[in-house]
């Protein structure tokens, strides 16, 4: 697993898990995704960040949820497409109501 990329510091963003040094939360970052934003325009709003800090947020969000990724995402390049699939199959919207 990619948690090395999940920092938490107490001084920094109170201690909210962030991506490897940045102010950017892990919560901060999936709701982005779960708002419907796709991974290249996350990565185009955060040119710091790499598929791979959004890969390790989203298994650090699984592993604090007792979730498996297991089998989802082939790899860092299959991260657009599987991950944008995986929520849309997971948490489908009905319209806003």
């Amino acid at each position: 697993m990619a948690l090395d990329r999940i920092s938490t510091d107490p001084a920094r963003m109170r201690g909210l898990p962030c991506i490897r040094g940045t102010r950017i939360t892990v919560s901060a970052l999936l709701g982005q995704l779960a708002a419907g934003r796709s991974v290249d325009e996350v990565l185009d709003d955060h040119p710091q960040l790499e598929r791979e800090d959004i890969l390790a947020a989203l298994q650090y969000a699984a592993a604090e949820t007792g979730l498996s990724y297991a089998g989802v995402f082939e790899g860092p390049d299959d991260l657009g497409t599987q991950s944008e699939r995986y929520l849309a199959d997971h948490y489908a919207t009905d319209g806003g109501s």
